[in-house]
């Protein structure tokens, strides 16, 4: 799973519960580049986004994994009503996160991308 964190903690904390979710972490990357040059490289089944990256937006990164039906979430401290109509469907997990809470979206999106892979 793909985790794109410009915060070297936060990053860290994602790419621990992963493992500890029996998820495997790729990256973390700290930026748009870093995470387009991983999608080049390596087949990715879901990913973990921050939406904010030093001063870009990850929402390049959202349209790529999106052509490619890889599923995705945000952890992001940016609020929800500034996020753009085409990615509000997309679940939010609010910084500081939660992380029962993050397992549990994440959980939830790994099980619906495969009912949608087996149908």
């Amino acid at each position: 799973m793909l985790v794109v964190e410009d915060n070297f903690l936060i990053a860290g904390d994602i790419c621990e519960l992963l493992r500890q979710s029996g998820y495997e972490p790729v990256g973390p990357a700290r930026g748009v580049a870093a995470a387009a040059k991983i999608l080049k490289e390596q087949k990715i089944d879901a990913a973990v986004l921050d939406i904010m990256l030093g001063d870009r937006f990850c929402y390049p990164l959202c349209d790529h994994l999106e052509r490619w039906n890889v599923p995705y979430l945000f952890v992001s401290g940016t609020p929800s009503s500034s996020i753009p109509d085409s990615y509000r469907e997309i679940p939010l997990i609010a910084k500081p996160f939660d992380r029962a809470l993050l397992k549990r979206a994440l959980d939830k999106m790994i099980a619906a991308s495969a009912a949608a892979a087996a149908a």
